[in-house]
């Protein structure tokens, strides 16, 4: 036993080369930046066969059309073949003040950083599995908010994926992307233990959960979906696709989701290329009455046309079929108008074309030329034995 008046000394000495409470140095946390997970908010890379499943038990529902168009990709074997659906995950910045105040900020992100050792994107089909080709990632490709960022990954020239099972893996750590500030990007605390394969089962695990979702049901809930997940991933091949790139121990962000299989004829449209059925107003400009630069770029090759349509800005200049030109005057500064050159109304093009839907050379002439005068619509035909007389100009 220390004697009292010692007691007192050992004491006094401690607070001398402590100081004063309040002159401790206070020590603060330095920011993280991390990959978002959070299934209990739907705060998860997304498309991600995860936001298919039910929701939870004690988590609040989805909202009834989200909801419905999930049962519709349930119902289809998966997300949809016909329209580009780019890969999202999102990243925050977090700091933590000496009172313990947290703040979510968006991180910058460096594309620089990435390479071919720290993003996976793998398909298996039924018949091949391998690596998949994307776009480069660019500055382009992350968008900051307020209090997080999110960086989209594209499939190679913003094609729709192929039906099949994809997985894309983004690594964290010393050997993964970086911001650009060089800070590394973490899994959050939930997604690290299911890279780990570490499933949800005792107390401490549970406690993380609870604080997520607010009671101890939801927590066993949230539980029993991670652990079927890690099962998933674990058996279901995912891990071992993210293997052939980097550990999967070393996953900031991970998701797995399913394209649908084509069994049946489909009218192919997506509004995100600019590709619709044609003709249709919707790719039209409300303000100029021209067809807009997406509906240019996503149409051109589809219907057969050179790599500008209609004469446009940006579009126009000229457009193969049949092997026949059809020239625009206004936006060709080479074009020379010549008397040969008639206007006449749409009517009247059907006409002399013998078939209101063709839009090129009519059948038994050797070449057709258009052109549009004045910003007007009008639309010039020349019969095939005179459009030698407009045809010399162009490209």
């Amino acid at each position: 036993m220390i004697a009292p008046r010692l007691r007192a000394v050992t004491l006094a000495v401690l607070a001398a080369a402590c100081g004063e409470p309040g002159n401790v140095p206070q020590t603060v946390a330095a920011p993280t930046v991390t990959a978002v997970f959070d299934p209990t908010t739907a705060s998860i890379p997304l498309p991600n066969d995860l936001a298919r499943q039910p929701t939870p038990a004690g988590t609040p529902p989805l909202p009834a059309a989200q909801q419905e168009l999930l049962n519709l990709f349930n119902s289809q074997g998966g997300f949809p073949s016909d329209q580009e659906l780019p890969v999202t995950i999102s990243l925050v910045k977090t700091t933590v003040a000496q009172n313990g105040a947290t703040t979510n900020t968006a991180p910058t992100f460096d594309p620089a950083s990435v390479n071919a050792g720290n993003l996976v994107v793998f398909l298996k089909t039924a018949t091949a599995a391998g690596l998949v080709a994307i776009d480069p990632i660019t500055d382009a490709n992350y968008v900051a908010f307020s209090d997080h960022g999110v960086l989209t990954i594209h499939n190679r020239n913003r094609a729709p994926w192929a039906p099949g099972q994809y997985v894309v893996g983004l690594r964290g750590g010393p050997n993964g992307v970086k911001t650009k500030e060089g800070d590394q990007i973490n899994a959050s605390q939930t997604f690290f233990l299911v890279a780990q394969g570490h499933k949800f089962v005792n107390d401490q695990d549970l406690t993380l959960l609870r604080a997520q979702t607010g009671s101890d049901a939801a927590a066993r809930a949230a539980a029993a979906q991670l652990n079927a997940l890690i099962d998933a991933y674990t058996l279901g091949g995912v891990f071992t696709a993210v293997n052939q790139v980097f550990p999967h121990e070393e996953l900031a962000a991970l998701t797995a989701f399913t394209v649908a299989p084509v069994d049946s004829t489909v009218v192919e449209v997506d509004p995100g290329r600019g590709i619709v059925p044609l003709p249709i107003d919707l790719l039209r400009d409300p303000s100029s009455g021209t067809l807009t630069p997406l509906a240019c770029r996503g149409n051109a090759e589809r219907a057969g046309h050179l790599p500008r349509f209609e004469g446009q800005p940006g579009c126009g200049g000229g457009r193969v079929r049949r092997a026949r030109r059809v020239f625009d005057h206004r936006n060709d500064p080479r074009a020379d108008f010549r008397p040969d050159c008639r206007e006449h109304g749409d009517v009247e093009h059907g006409t002399a074309l013998g078939n209101p839907a063709v839009g090129s050379a009519g059948t038994g002439r050797s070449e057709h030329v258009h052109h549009r005068t004045g910003g007007s619509d009008a639309i010039g035909v020349v019969p095939g034995d005179r459009a030698a007389a407009c045809g010399r100009h162009g490209r």
